[in-house]
């Protein structure tokens, strides 16, 4: 037997070796990261469903707010839907995708900015409110629905079959708002 083949043959299963001791890791890890993602990008999207429904609710609720004899506006809701606390998952969301963890974490702060929004009109011109109200539901509405449907996409998830279609109802107020305003000549 030639003494370099059996060498030959030694360093060639040794490097085989490692290279599978390298890889099996790696690969369960990558699949570990991958599933962890995927189920906190579902959880991310049921969270945000539920908010863009709340927000169609809103939008249903001030259409039939009650008049007062005594109040010249509807009572009408101001307060943007709760948003349910994110999953403390720091794994998972790590694993994210990074433009959509920044979209979900900055979802929040704009729910807020969206709450002040109509504050400030309560506050400066309340007969404006209730178109207010209805585009920043709107608005935030279709932004999470959007975003739990990018999130669902993205990590393999099925799509969100809700029983009654409240994102068309957003969006078909989406369109409303749009062509009014082209009609009027303002910026949409």
């Amino acid at each position: 037997m030639d003494l370099s083949a059996t060498f030959q043959t030694i360093i060639g299963a040794g490097i085989g070796s490692a290279i599978i001791q390298a890889v099996i890791p790696a690969f369960r890890d990558w699949r570990k990261q991958s599933a962890q993602a995927s189920y906190l990008a579902l959880r991310l999207a049921v969270t945000l469903e539920a908010f863009a429904s709340a927000s169609c609710d809103l939008i249903a609720v001030n259409e039939n707010a009650p008049c007062s004899p005594d109040h010249a506006y509807p009572r009408w809701t101001t307060k943007l839907p709760a948003l349910a606390e994110f999953p403390p998952d720091q794994e998972g969301w790590l694993a994210l995708d990074r433009d959509l963890a920044e979209r979900a974490l900055a979802f929040r702060n704009r729910v807020s900015k969206s709450q002040s929004v109509i504050s400030d009109t309560a506050w400066l011109n309340e007969g404006a409110l209730g178109a207010s109200v209805e585009t920043e539901a709107m608005e935030r509405g279709l932004e999470a629905w959007r975003l739990a449907s990018d999130l669902r996409t993205k990590h393999r998830a099925k799509a969100a079959r809700p029983i009654w279609d409240y994102a068309a109802k957003l969006e078909s107020i989406e369109a409303r708002q749009k062509e009014y305003m082209r009609e009027n000549n303002k910026q949409p």
